[in-house]
């Protein structure tokens, strides 16, 4: 299970790597909308005076933005002054249809205000400020006076990360001054009769979602104002604001007690996944495999092939295609096979009948019978090789079980999908809790952190502490480690100490699937000469392969390649034909005008 997690996770993030890296120009761009900040003066008139500053955070090549201002549900809206913010400089932007740089344009509809705003750049923050005003922003009723405005409009294209819209009335000290805003339940209304202000303030808005206010004070705070309906609007208004706001406390309810029942379900989900692992490994039978001593250096040939070697020392899953390429000088050393070499080729001669398998398939299905050249194999599209190396494959991997404890490896995959799971969740929770009640954050985010640093101590103490070798394989392990370690420190050592050269025939193909042969061919060549290279066919192989680096001549490359060609083949075959194609903001809307308003950026 664990191998199947770190392949995907490898996929993945190569996936993401490739693409984020290797291939920028295919990245879209892309810009975040930071602030949304609105200063909106009322005069006595009932007119508005607005600042409406958007900071936009582009990552990519942009030519500008644009903002559309609804203008329905109201008398007129002027045209607005704008200048950019960028690097703290501010950059004069006139008024212009040229579509230069550093200019905008004003495109006038029955219910619209398109402003579009020529100011390129790249990979950087700027401040977007629109001056204008608004008549008739406030109508005046025989009972009240009332703002109805949806000062954020649901058609911009972005999620807003912070908006605060703030409201002056023309005067302070406005009694019975009510304010009511209706759009996502984690928005929060301030009113500050005294100075006769309103602010509202909302995090993480979504895009195509709206923030409406309704204001409703005396009447004689716009004593001025014209735009005057012969009506009482009042006990209606609360009303209606009364149900809103039953509605939203509900919702809110309903999410905080999800929210507190959230939690101790994640708690008590952890402490049994937490339970498991811990009987697991309680009731684990080989927990008391004992680490033998470190050895420096061995000088034994291993005792199994040099495939199998390299799968006890990696701790892969099966032997590979390096093992391979030991397998074969190991079956020419035996003298079962022989090599020849031919220019950059080199041909493999078949010498016995008990050859392994494999090799035999190679020689008698690709090549004429008694041999085969290395680039035949590479070029051959027989598809019987993907099945002959699978049989080699578990011919050599049938005696894993001596060499690693199963019950070891699947406590250790056990606490990985421990840990994997525990994270999942943990983001889940938090992700949920911050979509319905983000306050909730307060004990969410300690829960989940707890839980992933109790899931990754497991793990690490599951590392370190379970060896997912049999006593057997542990004591394999070192030798073939100690082995490897003296191939690796080959120029420290004696070379004729260790053996002939008969000997170190028998011990280049372990240094081959241990991936150290050059330092060998290079201490053999220093001992007993330049000429063994021409003399001895396994050290020759070997060395032109290793000095002339040509590929081909990399036993265990060729029929890799020639696998994987008919295992894409397969794998495209079956998937085309298997494929998988004053208090919190209540809901409501209670008609402000503004509504259609929005934006983005091209």
């Amino acid at each position: 299970m664990l191998k199947k997690w770190s392949l995907f996770l490898g996929f993945f993030t190569a996936l993401i790597a490739f693409f984020a890296i290797s291939s920028p120009a295919l990245a879209e761009d892309s810009y975040d909308i930071n602030d949304y900040i609105m200063d909106i003066k009322i005069d006595d008139a009932g007119n508005a005076d607005v600042v409406q500053k958007i900071t936009y955070d582009f990552d990519g090549d942009f030519n500008g933005v644009y903002y559309n201002a609804d203008v329905k549900g109201i008398k007129s809206m002027s045209d607005p002054t704008v200048t950019v913010e960028q690097s703290q400089q501010k950059i004069p932007v006139k008024k212009s249809n040229s579509g230069a740089n550093n200019t905008y344009s004003i495109d006038n509809t029955e219910n619209y205000k398109k402003i579009k705003i020529y100011h390129k750049i790249s990979d950087r923050p700027a401040t977007f400020t629109y001056r204008y005003k608004i008549n008739g922003a406030v109508t005046n009723y025989l009972d009240t006076a009332q703002i109805n405005w949806k000062v954020i409009g649901g058609n911009w294209d972005n999620d807003i990360d912070h908006a605060k819209i703030t409201f002056q009335l023309p005067q302070g000290n406005v009694r019975k001054l009510r304010a009511f805003a209706h759009g996502p339940l984690n928005g929060e209304t301030k009113v500050n009769a005294k100075k006769g202000r309103v602010t509202l303030t909302v995090d993480n808005l979504s895009d195509h979602t709206f923030v409406e206010s309704r204001i409703l004070f005396p009447d004689s705070v716009t004593i001025n104002n014209t735009n005057v309906v012969g009506k009482e609007i009042l006990d209606q208004a609360l009303q209606e604001e009364k149900a809103y706001a039953e509605s939203a406390n509900q919702k809110r309810a309903r999410n905080q007690a999800m929210v507190y029942a959230l939690i101790p379900i994640f708690a008590i989900v952890f402490l049994f996944l937490l339970w498991r692992i811990l009987r697991a490994w309680k009731n684990n039978p080989d927990t008391n495999i004992k680490k033998p001593i470190p050895l420096h250096h061995w000088f034994e040939i291993p005792d199994v092939s040099p495939s199998v070697a390299r799968m006890i020392v990696k701790k892969t899953d099966h032997t590979d295609f390096m093992g391979l390429t030991g397998d074969l000088l190991n079956e020419v050393a035996h003298k079962r096979l022989d090599l020849k070499q031919l220019d950059h080729d080199y041909e493999i001669i078949l010498k016995s009948d008990d050859a392994d398998a494999f090799f035999k398939f190679l020689i008698r299905e690709i090549g004429d019978g008694k041999s085969v050249k290395m680039s035949s194999i590479k070029k051959s599209k027989n598809s019987d090789i993907y099945y002959y190396y699978q049989n080699w494959q578990d011919k050599n991997d049938k005696d894993r079980n001596k060499y690693f404890s199963k019950a070891n490896e699947k406590l250790n995959s056990k606490a990985s999908v421990f840990l994997i799971t525990t994270i999942i969740l943990a983001i889940v929770l938090v992700l949920v809790i911050l979509a319905m009640m983000p306050k909730g954050l307060l004990f969410a985010i300690p829960t989940a952190l707890v839980a992933i640093i109790v899931a990754t101590t497991v793990k690490i103490v599951c590392h370190y502490r379970i060896i997912e070798y049999t006593q057997l394989g542990i004591n394999k392990a070192n030798e073939f480690k100690g082995f490897r370690q003296m191939l690796r420190d080959i120029n420290d050592i004696n070379v004729a100490e260790v053996g002939d050269l008969i000997l170190w025939e028998q011990i280049l193909p372990y240094a081959a699937a241990f991936g150290v042969s050059k330092k060998v061919i290079d201490a053999l060549k220093l001992k007993f000469g330049e000429q063994i290279v021409n003399d001895e066919p396994i050290i020759g192989y070997y060395y032109f392969g290793l000095t002339n680096y040509a590929a081909m001549t990399n036993f265990g490359q060729i029929v890799n390649s020639s696998y994987d060609s008919f295992d894409k083949t397969l794998n495209s075959d079956f998937s085309s034909t298997n494929g998988y194609s004053g208090g919190g903001f209540s809901g409501g809307n209670s008609g402000g005008f503004g509504g259609g308003s929005g934006g983005g950026a091209f």
